[in-house]
C-alpha cells in the first residue's frame, strides 16, 4: 500500500507531500489541476522513462519518492530479499537531472532501472496508463492462481526442484566439457606413446639419448675447454708436458733413491704417460676424449 509521496521540481511542482491512509484515496480537481502529476510522478519513482523535460524549469533535477507498506504483500518481501534490499518497509527513490540522466534507489541503496521496473510490477496497478498492469503478466497469473487454491508450499516446492534441476544441469554441462577435454588429452597422449613404441628404445637407451644430447647442446663449450686444456698441458715453453719431463729426469738422474722418492718417480711417469695420452698425438690405442 502507498503511504507516501515527495515530489520535488517535477514538471509544474515545486513541493509535494502527501500522505495516504489506510482505505480508499480519491483525488478530484478540474481538467489541469494536476491529478495527472501526481500520476506520472508516481510512475517515474517505479521505474517509468525518464525525460529532462520533465524536470521544472530553472531546476537541475526533479526528485520522486514513495513510500509503501509491504508487511502484508509476502511476494514483495521475498523478491527484496532475493536481490538483498529487505527491510520493513519500502522506500523508492528517483532522480532526475536536467540533462536527462537518472539514478534510482530503493532502500536507500543504488539500483538498475529494470530492478526498479521489475519492484513497481509487484507494489502497484497504474490502470488509466497501462503501464503497471500486473494482471497482463504471466507471473502474477500463476500467484493468484497459487493463491487462490492455496499451493504456495508445492509452488515453494517446485521452485527449488527447479533451481536443483538447474544446478545439476551445469554440472552435468561441466562434467560433458571436462569428458571432450580428457578425451582429447587422451588421444593426443595414446599418439605419442604409440609413436615411442615404433621406436622400440631398449633399456636404459633414453638415458643415453638424454646424455647425448647434453653433451650435444654443450659442444661448443666442451670443446673449447678441452682445447684450452690439451694447450696447458703440452704447447707453449711452460706446458704440464714439459714440466713432467724435466722433474723426472731430475728424479731419474738422483744419485740414490729413497722409497718415498721411487714413489714421487712412479706418479711422475704416471702422470707423464696420462697427459700424454691426452694428446692429439698420442700413440696409437690410445683413447682420447672430449
Amino acid at each position: 500500500m502507498l503511504t507516501h509521496l515527495q515530489v520535488s521540481d517535477f514538471t509544474l511542482v515545486n513541493q509535494l507531500s502527501l500522505d495516504f491512509g489506510a482505505g480508499l484515496t480519491v483525488l478530484t480537481g478540474e481538467t489541469g489541476a494536476g491529478k495527472s502529476i501526481l500520476l506520472d510522478a508516481l510512475s517515474l519513482a517505479l521505474g517509468d522513462r525518464a525525460e529532462a523535460e520533465k524536470v521544472r524549469a530553472g531546476a537541475e533535477r526533479a526528485e520522486v519518492t514513495a513510500c509503501f507498506d509491504i508487511s502484508r504483500l509476502s511476494h514483495v518481501r521475498s523478491w527484496l530479499k532475493e536481490v538483498d534490499l529487505d527491510s520493513d518497509e519500502c522506500i523508492v527513490r528517483r532522480v532526475v537531472t536536467s540533462e536527462g540522466r537518472s539514478r534510482a534507489y530503493i532502500n536507500g541503496q543504488p539500483v538498475t532501472l529494470t530492478q526498479l521496473r521489475a519492484l513497481g510490477d509487484r507494489l502497484l496497478d497504474i490502470h488509466s496508463q497501462h503501464e503497471h498492469q500486473s494482471l497482463l503478466q504471466n507471473a502474477t497469473h500463476r500467484r493468484l492462481l497459487d493463491d487462490f487454491g492455496q499451493h504456495q508450499q508445492a509452488a515453494a516446492d517446485v521452485k527449488a526442484a527447479f533451481a536443483q534441476w538447474q544446478e545439476l544441469q551445469a554440472a552435468a554441462d561441466l562434467v560433458r566439457n571436462n569428458s571432450a577435454e580428457l578425451n582429447a588429452r587422451y588421444q593426443l597422449l595414446s599418439y605419442q606413446v604409440g609413436e615411442l613404441d615404433q621406436l622400440g628404445l631398449s633399456a636404459g637407451e633414453v638415458e643415453s639419448l638424454e646424455g647425448r644430447q647434453r653433451q650435444l647442446a654443450n659442444a661448443v663449450q666442451i670443446q673449447q675447454s678441452c682445447q684450452t686444456v690439451a694447450e696447458i698441458c703440452s704447447e707453449g715453453e711452460d706446458s704440464v708436458l714439459d714440466r713432467l719431463n724435466h722433474s723426472l729426469q731430475l728424479i731419474q738422474n738422483l744419485p740414490f733413491k729413497s722409497a718415498r722418492i721411487a714413489e714421487v718417480e712412479a706418479m711422475l711417469q704416471n702422470a707423464l704417460i696420462q697427459v700424454g695420452r691426452g694428446q692429439p698425438g698420442a700413440a696409437e690405442g690410445d683413447v682420447w676424449r672430449g
